[in-house]
């Protein structure tokens, strides 16, 4: 098994954890899950007018890249991959803060003293998620 399947079986563990102990996830959540659990290709989020997606990307960009690169060691928790797409609803646009593509834009929100950054490809139709990692 490879690194990105060893950690992806712990993150549905947890999920299905996290699914006994909690009855109700929100319309966001569901998405996660169902992606995660492969019952969908891509998680797409809809704002507003906007549409958000995460696809399962490389190791560089995308689910993969969060899973590999930035899941546990530290970092991000289930129910952080389950909120992802708060840091971009309820969370602040950082302009020209720690991003070295000037077609990438970052967002940002804090909760339980954790800072949580998410970083968007705005210029694409529909608007892609990049990585999404936890602020040391």
């Amino acid at each position: 098994m490879s690194l990105y399947s060893d950690k992806l079986n712990i993150l549905k563990k947890e999920i299905s954890i996290i699914r006994k102990k909690k009855k109700k996830f929100n319309k966001n959540q569901k998405i996660m899950i169902d992606f995660i659990n492969g019952i969908t290709d891509k998680a797409i989020f809809k704002i507003n007018t906007l549409t958000i997606e995460l696809g399962h990307g490389d190791d560089l960009k995308g689910f993969k890249h969060i899973i590999l690169k930035h899941y546990k060691a530290n970092d991000l928790e289930a129910m952080d991959i389950l909120n992802i797409i708060d840091i971009y609803t309820k969370g602040i646009k950082l302009h020209n803060v720690g991003k070295g593509n000037p077609y990438l834009s970052a967002f940002m929100k804090i909760k339980d003293q954790k800072e949580h950054r998410l970083i968007i490809d705005e210029n694409e139709n529909p608007n892609l998620i990049i990585s999404s990692y936890r602020k040391t």
